[in-house]
């Protein structure tokens, strides 16, 4: 949501061999407003892996939140990894439905949804536990490759499927780094990179604070995570549900442990 700031002010220029000119000027100025756009944002972002020393990060997921005030339909939405820039998309995962116009994947009104990796109870592996991680075997919906035939699917959550042709693996995400967009899906020609206009959230993260940015600041101005642990089971979280204002470095914050399906306190 845009808002305008009027500023009134008087510029007093005095040259030497003057006297003083006094001149009054008006102008607008529009801004964002701080956490006050609405809609569907990337509340969580859950992607540095529990703690162990397999290199275990399968319980990856994202969270989904819609701070508007009207019904948002997930129909034909995609979840999308950015390399470098919008020209260079890595991941490409779209919810099942027809984009912009369909009406059969409801988000109500300050609703949260979750997208997992895998939608399994990652604390109860047999074999190998993991007392930290997290239970997504009640997840809203689950990454699901049909051309990885190894890829875990549980038969109770629906399936965000890959759309990228030859891709054979599961949604990529970095543990520590990179660049997550939801867009609407009225951009499928992924060949060309990502249309701005089609994107309704976006997240840059990294661990270090030198980090260069990798996508359009149009997209997000900063870049949130610096400090996160690989394997540490950290989480990124809006610092408050849905607070949106365009810059990661503000908007979120590191918690300690995921809170799939709520907010952190």
């Amino acid at each position: 949501a845009m808002d305008t700031v009027t500023i009134i002010a008087s510029t007093l220029i005095t040259p030497p061999e003057t006297s003083i000119i006094e001149n009054t000027i008006t102008d607008t100025i529009y801004t964002i407003a701080s956490g006050a756009q609405p809609g569907l944002k990337i509340n969580e972002l859950y992607t540095v892996g529990p703690p162990n020393r397999k290199n275990y990060f399968s319980d990856q997921f994202f969270e989904l939140y819609n701070s508007s005030e009207d019904t948002v339909y997930l129909d034909g939405m995609l979840f999308v990894r950015i390399y470098h820039l919008l020209e260079w998309p890595s991941s490409i995962f779209q919810f099942p439905g027809e984009p912009l116009t369909g009406r059969e994947y409801p988000v109500p009104p300050g609703a949260f949804v979750v997208v997992a990796l895998d939608a399994m109870d990652h604390t109860n592996i047999p074999n190998f536990p993991l007392p930290e991680s997290v239970n997504l075997s009640q997840a809203d919906w689950e990454f699901k490759n049909s051309m990885d035939y190894g890829d875990y699917d549980n038969p109770n959550v629906p399936n965000i499927d890959n759309i990228e042709v030859g891709c054979r693996i599961d949604f990529g995400i970095g543990l520590t780094m990179d660049v997550i967009l939801i867009t609407d899906g009225s951009d499928l020609n992924y060949f060309d990179g990502i249309a701005i206009e089609s994107i309704i959230d976006g997240v840059e993260y990294a661990s270090f604070s030198t980090h260069i940015k990798d996508v359009e600041k149009e997209v997000d101005r900063g870049f949130g995570g610096v400090g996160l642990i690989k394997y540490s089971g950290q989480s990124l979280e809006r610092v408050a549900v849905g607070f949106d204002s365009n810059n990661s470095t503000v908007d979120f914050v590191i918690i300690p442990h995921p809170t799939p399906g709520y907010q952190h306190e």
